[in-house]
This record gives C-alpha cells, sequence and structure tokens, in this order.
C-alpha cells in the first residue's frame, strides 16, 4: 500500500433530534476550512486541528472529522490514525490500520459503513469513508433510553443483513456494540469501525 488515494466501494425509526468518492486533485474541506486543491486529498501532510468538530473518538487513538469535496458538496467522514515509526506514503506493515483497510476497500454492502478511499503521509493513515450522520444506535439510546419493538426488528433486520455479508468472506468484526451501528440520514443502520476485524484462516483461526 502507498499514499496515493484508493478507492474501495422497512418503515423508518424516530431519531433523536441530519454524504461519495475520494476524487484526485479535488478541494476539499475539514467542517468548513478550505484544503488545499493538491492531490490526492491534500492536508497539508498535517491532520486536522482539534478545533475543527471532530464528529467523535474511534478507539483509544482515532478521530473522526466530517470532510467535504469543495467542487460537489459531498461529504464524507475522515478517521484519522496516528501512526508512528513508518515512511512517508508507506502503511507500515502487519499493522491494525493496514489489516483493517485490506479488509474494508473490499467490503460494499448497504448495511456496511463504505470505505471511498484511503491516504497517508509520515505521520497519519487517513480513511475516507461514508457519512453517518444520524450518528450511532449508542447516540440514538443515550437520548431515548429505549426502541420500540418495531424499531428493534428493524434495526436487527440490518445488523444481521451485515453480519451474514461478513462472514460469508469469513470476516468477523470482534468489536460489535451499539457504537459501532452507525446511522445515514435515512436511518439505514450500517456495521463500521472494522479496527479489530479479521480473517478466518482454515480451522477457525483469526489471521490478525
Amino acid at each position: 500500500m502507498d499514499g496515493r488515494c484508493r478507492t474501495g466501494r422497512a418503515s423508518r425509526p424516530s431519531a433523536p433530534g441530519e454524504r461519495g468518492a475520494g476524487a484526485r486533485g479535488a478541494s476539499f474541506a475539514v467542517t468548513g476550512a478550505p484544503v488545499s486543491p493538491v492531490s490526492p486529498l491534500a492536508l497539508s501532510r498535517r491532520p486536522p486541528s482539534r478545533h475543527t468538530c471532530p464528529l467523535q473518538r474511534l478507539g483509544a487513538f482515532s478521530r473522526c472529522y466530517k470532510l467535504v469535496d469543495m467542487s460537489t458538496g459531498a461529504v464524507f467522514a475522515l478517521k484519522v490514525v496516528p501512526r508512528a515509526g513508518a515512511g512517508a506514503g508507506q502503511l507500515r506493515p502487519r499493522s491494525k490500520v493496514d489489516r483493517e483497510i485490506a479488509l474494508h476497500s473490499h467490503l460494499e454492502h448497504r448495511n456496511i459503513v463504505a470505505l471511498h478511499g484511503y491516504f497517508a503521509d509520515r505521520e497519519h493513515v487517513y480513511m475516507v469513508l461514508e457519512y453517518c450522520s444520524r450518528q450511532s444506535l449508542a447516540h440514538v439510546l443515550e437520548a431515548r433510553q429505549t426502541l420500540t419493538e418495531p424499531e428493534v426488528r428493524y434495526y436487527l433486520r440490518g445488523l444481521v443483513s451485515g453480519l451474514r455479508y461478513l462472514h460469508q468472506r469469513q470476516i468477523v468484526h470482534r468489536d460489535l456494540k451499539p457504537s459501532n451501528f452507525f446511522l445515514n440520514k435515512n436511518m439505514v443502520v450500517k456495521i463500521g469501525d472494522l479496527g479489530l476485524a479479521a480473517r478466518v484462516g482454515p480451522g477457525g483461526h483469526c489471521h490478525r
């Protein structure tokens, strides 16, 4: 893997309280701050400032930002993962983020958060993901405390469909929880954050 941008690919429940693929040479903004149109998805070789209103924190180190394509208005989620010891434009071999991208880049399903591309500099790896504007089921539960039975059935259908898709490809998620069940603007539930995911090999052993 190198530093070039790569491409991968019922009734609505009520919500508490609301866009893509990265293009070479496009101009982007992180929560409204314009970014130079230098290819690919240039971020001046540094991650967005903490003052750019990150969407949420993912895991112990990763952060997620809202990313806007200034030429089309398309909105993405930008997952920023710090790393150490790797040269510019190279993903650290056998690392967690390397495995996550390798698995995620081949997935395409309605109930899986889409990975639209990735790139890297010396300090960070950047993953361009599908933007889920309704956040996650954890946020819904925090705001409402309970769900109706029809809502539970609706979400479970989506989650089971997404998990079946993963398992058919010998992939286990290994971190299933409400905060990793994301919701797009249409309240479609999507399984995300494959940082701990692994492929199951012969004998049922996970390849890490």
